[in-house]
């Protein structure tokens, strides 16, 4: 996961540990997160249940 301060997003990638299966994903965090400006910031992300629909 990493975070870019100039667009306020956190992207990364889910794996699924039981089939190996992945998913990229891009979250906006506007509404949610305003950077304080420079420095260091930690995020830490957790997943229960996954629903997938098309």
């Amino acid at each position: 996961m990493s975070y870019n301060p100039s667009t306020n997003t956190l992207t990364g990638t889910a794996y699924d540990l039981n089939t190996g299966q992945s998913a990229g994903f891009t979250l906006s965090l506007n509404g949610y997160f305003t950077p304080p400006g420079s420095g260091t910031y930690v995020f830490g992300a957790a997943g229960d249940k996954w629903r997938w629909t098309s």
